[in-house]
């Protein structure tokens, strides 16, 4: 989730907007799409990229900006200033382009990508996450340095809830390794790095941001012992 950025997201569409444009532009220059009705070898290619560079710019937009994301509208409408609005999916005639933005006693309304931005509390939601994901990155590093693989998971619905999960018999197959190799330094590490993560996850579960975040110092440092 959010594996696109705002940056990447506006050159997709801008990329699609500027082929769309050359697509619809060129029977203009062509005499032989202008008045043959069929487009000629440029116009089919050019239309052909258009529809491949506009499907790339809606994936981009779905990525950066799911269902249920909240957002601030900041277009030249006035009256949709000044409050939340939820994405309730991509603009229904250029989803290559924007989004339909729903609320409360307001009819659907398509709003391009630069008219939003995401909301304080959208924007928190995303930052928790990335903490959440850092901390446990550095944990999983440390158990990969020892041969023990995990494939913990850090996701966030669509009310903003963030979740941490693994399967368990990895981390069973972790915890069984640290405890016969205790008295070692790979099995400490290995301990330390499986308390970590079940102190990462009942921090995320009760809110303890703070807690997060000193987990995640903890982790990285530990992190960076091990390749010491």
């Amino acid at each position: 989730m959010f594996t696109v950025t705002r940056d990447q997201a506006e050159n997709a569409r801008d990329h699609a907007m500027t082929a769309r444009r050359s697509a619809d532009e060129h029977p203009a220059t062509c005499r032989k799409c202008a008045t043959g009705g069929v487009p000629c070898a440029l116009g089919s290619m050019l239309q052909r990229g258009a529809a491949k560079i506009s499907k790339e710019a809606e994936h981009a937009l779905a990525a950066y900006l799911p269902i249920g994301s909240t957002v601030t509208y900041t277009g030249h409408t006035r009256r949709y200033h000044g409050r939340e609005w939820i994405i309730a999916g991509l603009a229904p005639r250029a989803p290559w382009s924007g989004y339909a933005l729903a609320g409360d006693g307001f009819a659907r309304f398509a709003a391009s990508l630069p008219s939003v931005e995401l909301s304080s509390r959208e924007a928190q939601r995303r930052e928790r996450m990335r903490t959440a994901k850092r901390a446990v990155e550095a944990c999983v590093a440390v158990l990969a340095k020892h041969l023990m693989y995990i494939d913990a998971t850090v996701t966030m619905n669509s009310a903003g809830y963030v979740r941490v999960s693994w399967t368990s018999s990895d981390f069973i197959r972790a915890e069984n390794r640290a405890v016969q190799q205790s008295k070692t330094e790979a099995g400490q590490y290995i301990g330390a790095a499986l308390l970590l993560l079940q102190t990462i996850r009942a921090n995320v579960q009760r809110d303890a941001w703070g807690d997060v975040e000193r987990c995640g110092d903890r982790a990285r440092r530990l992190r960076e012992h091990v390749k010491a």
